[in-house]
């Protein structure tokens, strides 16, 4: 039984209390897992002893904070809602290598940079590696070449009026093609792969965000792989680079 440690963040109160053969609430971080809103109290948790850490929100993070926490001693999990780590691993093992990737992101300004870094994660899941930007328009275009030479464009637009915050379309051509689309809140994430005998929709994942995070922290307690921080770095980077 590992204890988790969440002061003021609800839903992850409830998250340790639906997995109550591995997890129970705490107030002691040393030894525990601690959550924490954001990657800024990341070095705090650590210092106070954490066993790991669960990182609420990256949606303001930077490629250089994360770079600075990434090789920390303890496992990091970070929670991307648009870019679930059960729904990416899946993705990964079924896609084949594509041809072509257009990706679509849809975002207010403060939501821009997280928005484009969850397409740019989507685009390194499903090409097998990190993009490159190769030229950027102040319009919102973006021409991006994947680790072997994929060709990749990426749009952003602003939302209209009736949109719920920042949403994404990423889609893969080869010999299959894969759709992968987020809505606003991110607890819509949908995965589609078309081939020649029809349109395959993955089963709609209902574990919440919380839960997911959490159980993924305590697998790496028990040396599960975690490379949560350098992910987000990298996709940090490409979002960057757009801004740039």
């Amino acid at each position: 039984m590992t204890r988790v440690i969440t002061t003021e963040l609800a839903a992850y109160r409830a998250a340790a209390a639906e997995l109550p053969l591995s997890a129970s609430l705490g107030a002691e971080p040393a030894g525990a897992v601690v959550v924490v809103p954001s990657l800024a109290a990341v070095r705090w948790a650590i210092a106070q002893g954490a066993a790991a850490v669960v990182v609420a929100d990256v949606s303001s993070a930077t490629s250089a904070e994360a770079a600075e926490v990434t090789g920390a001693r303890v496992p990091i999990v970070l929670a991307r809602p648009r870019l679930r780590a059960d729904e990416s691993d899946s993705v990964s093992a079924r896609a084949e290598q594509p041809r072509h990737v257009v990706a679509d992101v849809v975002a207010t300004p403060p939501e821009r940079a997280a928005a484009v870094a969850d397409a740019a994660g989507w685009i390194r899941i499903l090409t097998g590696g990190v993009p490159t930007v190769r030229a950027v328009d102040p319009v919102g275009l973006a021409l991006l070449d994947g680790p072997r030479g994929e060709a990749i464009t990426l749009t952003v637009a602003s939302p209209s009026a009736r949109s719920r915050g920042a949403s994404l379309r990423v889609e893969a051509l080869g010999e299959a093609r894969v759709t992968i689309a987020a809505d606003g809140t991110g607890g819509d994430l949908n995965v589609t792969m078309t081939t020649s005998a029809g349109a395959l929709r993955a089963p709609r994942r209902w574990e919440t965000t919380e839960r997911h995070a959490l159980r993924r922290a305590l697998a790496a307690l028990n040396g599960g792989p975690v490379t949560d921080l350098g992910d987000l770095a990298a996709d940090l980077r490409v979002a960057e680079a757009l801004d740039g």
